[in-house]
Formats: C-alpha cells, structure tokens, sequence
C-alpha cells in the first residue's frame, strides 16, 4: 500500500505478504470497517482488514486448502464468492466457531460445477426490469452470468423444485444433469463436498417455465396448491433478473 511521507510524497510500504500470484482483489467498506479479499493462484482466498486509524491491513481469515482461484469478490464483510481454474463457482464465509484457532477460516458454504473460467466478478444488473442487484461473472470465452442472494424460503421451496426437475429432465444432450453440475472430484484440489451447499441451480429452475401442462404438473406435485404458487411466481422473478 502507499502511505504519505513527510516529504509530501507517497512511499510504498509492504504491510503484508505471503502471497504467490494475486489474480484479484476486492474491497468492501461498512461502518468503518474495510475488508479485503484477495484472490490468489496459489493460495486460495485470503479474508484482510485494513484499519484506518492505524493505516495497517491484518489477515483475519483465510481458506486452507491450496484452491488455484482465478477470482474472488466480496458480498459483504463476512462472505466472498470465488471461482477456481478447475471451473468451479462458489461461496465461502468466514467461519466465527473457528475464533480460537490461529487462523479463522472461511468455510465452503456452496460451490457448484459451471464449465467456465471465470476471471471477472462484478456488482450490477443485466435487466433493466431487474429490482436488485446481482454478483455477475465473465468468463475468458465470453460467457456471462448471475448469482443472485434468495431468501430462506426461496431456497428451501427451489431445491425441492431443482430435485424434482432433475428427476424429470434425466439428461441434457447425453448430460446428466446431476453429475454434470456436481463439483468435480477428479480436480487437483478436492471440493469439502460433493453437494453443492447453499447453491440453487437457477437454469434447471427456469426450465419449469418450458415445460408442457403434464411435465409442469408433474413438477410441481411435492408442493401444495400455495407453495407451487409461489415457487412459480419466484422463478418468474429470477427469469427476470437477466
């Protein structure tokens, strides 16, 4: 970082190291608080904070395994998204059970398979007709996307959605599309797990809308009259956000 000298000028100062080659960095400030996460090809995701009186950035958390991350963004002071070389898109969030230890981890809350290395994260929206924004993500073949924060509710009601739609889709092009999405076990760093965590798959939900009155209906069984109202009218809603 720089720091103003007494000559008036900037010096630049090395306040932390460690770090092999930093492919992103990310900055979030709230009430007075700033926290930095940077992502590194080597070393995974490192969770700083930067103290402003003092003008000195300190480690705060960190993920422990040796995850080759292409980029990382922060969502709030507590939880990065990230995506790896093996084209991995996640979540991690820093774990307050670990206080005790050395270092406090940021634990794998979510991660998925997306075929796409992604390289740039940024905060924003893809449709004028969108209310909120998204975590959108581009990738070096051009490919974009969304990941987008649904409440308690929405998530419990859409996995329900996602299981019963993969069961009725089987395959995609000879896919399944269950395997297909898992994270991959064969890349050099192991996932914690091979469910996808907190995540929804919002392209298997959408594909609800496509379906004919049989398949719809056949969807939509495991869910009461009230709750298949809502997942349909919550799907429409993330249909909308691109």
């Amino acid at each position: 970082m720089y720091k103003e000298v007494e000559a008036g000028g900037l010096e630049l100062v090395t306040q932390i190291g460690g770090f092999s080659v930093v492919l992103d960095v990310s900055v979030v400030s709230a009430d007075g608080a700033v926290r930095i996460a940077v992502a590194d090809l080597m070393r995974s995701v490192t969770l700083l904070d930067f103290d402003t009186d003092k003008q000195t950035v300190s480690t705060i958390a960190r993920e422990l395994s040796p995850r080759w991350l292409s980029a990382a963004l922060l969502v709030d002071e507590d939880r990065v998204v990230f995506a790896d070389s093996d084209f991995h898109l996640g979540e991690l969030q820093r774990n307050s059970s670990s206080a005790d230890e050395d270092i406090i981890r940021l634990g794998n809350i979510g991660e998925r398979y997306c075929g796409h290395f992604i390289n740039r994260f940024r905060s924003g929206r893809l449709s004028a007709l969108a209310s909120t924004s998204v975590v959108i993500f581009g990738s070096i073949s051009g490919a974009i996307g969304l990941i987008a924060s649904i409440t308690e509710r929405e998530y419990a009601l859409l996995s329900r959605l996602q299981n019963s739609l993969e069961n009725i889709i089987g395959c995609v092009g000879g896919f399944d599309v269950k395997v297909f999405r898992s994270p991959n076990k064969a890349a050099p760093v192991a996932s914690l797990s091979s469910d996808a965590g907190s995540m929804i798959d919002g392209d298997i939900c959408e594909m609800l809308l496509e379906l004919n009155t049989v398949d719809r209906k056949e969807a939509l069984s495991c869910f009461d009259s009230g709750e298949a109202a809502f997942v349909v009218a919550a799907v429409q809603k993330l249909a909308l956000l691109h």
